[in-house]
């Protein structure tokens, strides 16, 4: 996440618009730990632009066009913010 878009990133709700300039990078892995592809989103002029792009930095075309489909349906401005830790679940008193 670019620094000017971090907290609000942090704090993603619905509703929430990430500032021009904001970008989020996603860089992937194997299971041997050997660098994968990375998938950038970048916000310009209010719309997200998406790559892919391999661990050498070469875009890959086509191959962000799932990303976009599937983040129209994110929660705040096409993105699904960082998993939120659950609240501890407090049993309900016994009615008598």
């Amino acid at each position: 996440m670019s620094p000017e878009a971090r907290s609000t990133y942090l704090e993603l709700v619905r509703d929430s618009v990430m500032p021009d300039g904001s970008v989020v990078a996603l860089f992937h892995a194997d299971r041997s730990g050997k660098a994968g592809p990375v998938y950038v989103m970048e916000k310009e002029g209010g719309a997200w632009t998406y790559r892919a792009l391999t661990a050498q930095g070469v875009i890959i075309e086509g191959g962000a066009a799932r990303c976009q489909g599937c983040h129209q349906g994110g929660v705040g401005d096409e993105l699904f913010g960082l998993p939120r830790p659950l609240e501890p679940h407090e049993p309900e008193p016994k009615k008598d």
